[in-house]
């Protein structure tokens, strides 16, 4: 435990105390205090650094210094970058500790900032797709690319298995519904033939004829729209027989 001692006197000569703290209690002073905060967020505080910084403090202000030489050393450490220069210190059995020369205070490398979470693609539920659900999507998104053209699929239908049975299940799914969408967007039942024209179809024909044509041929494409040209021809054959759209 810590005493106090006199340290001198004063012009009345009265004496001075201060305390006398102990190794322990000068260490956690000093790692406590601001100084040690900077120091230790610039260099690497770690077994290595202590052992240069107890050397550094034996070499620089001696075994029994002051918590304030400890700081103004640290101050000094600071301006320098972590630099420093320290003569041969030996034990007192006279084993060579460290041999002169010039040393370095390992700099801390700033933190990588956090990345944010990938945004997870949900279905229109609201639940994450499944493994399968984003392996069909990433499929659809490849196959819809403009870049994409069909002896690309070809040979990949060929090779993989999994896009082989995506592509057949898109078909069947698109056979099924293409004829009730045509059907519906026509205004006729597949029984009989109305005369009247549906709203539906009458609203395609408008953003038909607003569409640009080379987006038009886009969509018409089975290279560049292969689950969907089939679909947007049978509404524009529904919308020409109506006399929506020109032929």
């Amino acid at each position: 435990m810590s005493e106090f001692v006199i340290t001198g006197y004063d012009a009345q000569r009265r004496p001075i105390y201060a305390e006398d703290l102990t190794e322990e209690e000068k260490t956690t002073a000093v790692e406590s205090s601001p100084e040690w905060k900077k120091f230790s967020e610039k260099f690497v505080v770690n077994d290595t650094t202590r052992y240069l910084w107890k050397l550094a403090q034996i070499d620089k202000i001696g075994v029994d210094s002051s918590v304030d030489d400890s700081l103004k050393l640290l101050r000094d450490i600071l301006r320098s970058g972590g630099i420093i220069s320290l003569r041969t210190i030996k034990s007192e059995t006279g084993k060579v500790l460290l041999d002169a020369g010039q040393y370095e205070f390992e700099i801390r490398l700033a933190e990588p900032e956090p990345q944010p979470e990938p945004e997870v693609p949900r279905d229109h539920t609201g639940k994450p797709l499944t493994s399968s659900q984003l392996e069909w999507r990433n499929f659809a998104i490849w196959a819809n690319d403009p870049n994409t053209t069909s002896e690309m699929i070809r040979q990949r239908r060929l090779t993989d298995r999994s896009f082989a049975e995506f592509y057949r299940r898109s078909l069947e799914r698109e056979a099924t519904e293409t004829p009730s969408t045509q059907f519906r967007l026509a205004g006729q039942s597949q029984t009989e033939n109305k005369k009247s024209v549906a709203p539906e179809l009458v609203t395609w024909a408008e953003e038909f004829r607003r569409t640009p044509m080379d987006r038009v041929r886009q969509q018409r494409s089975p290279v560049m729209n292969p689950f969907g040209f089939e679909a947007y021809e049978n509404n524009l054959k529904a919308a020409i027989a109506a006399g929506l759209v020109g032929r």
